[in-house]
């Protein structure tokens, strides 16, 4: 049996008492991460895995807003940086100051 999009869910609790927090999903994209971060399931039903972390892994982190002056500096640089014209620093590397 498939799940829908809307069952295919992920559940995060965690409580001021304890340390950890306890992740009950459904969803691949979170087991395959899991899986790549060496967390193993500490309990596995039939269509879902719930996995204890660290509560400090849990962070809820929105998109930043940039200012357009923000924006058209970053804009600048992108279009420096594209143009070939970069002081003679290549992407990646590090500015040596002298």
């Amino acid at each position: 049996m498939s799940l829908t999009k809307l069952e295919t869910e992920t559940v995060i609790n965690f409580n001021d008492a304890e340390g950890v927090a306890y992740i009950s999903t459904r969803q691949r994209s979170m087991v395959t991460r899991m899986k790549k971060l060496g967390v193993e399931p500490n309990h596995s039903q039939a269509d879902y895995d719930v996995y204890i972390v660290p509560k400090k892994w849990i962070k809820i982190s929105p998109p930043r807003k940039l200012t357009e002056k923000q924006l058209e500096a970053r804009r600048a640089t992108l279009a420096r940086i594209n143009s070939g014209g970069n002081s003679g620093v290549r992407v990646g590397e590090p500015r040596v100051e002298h």
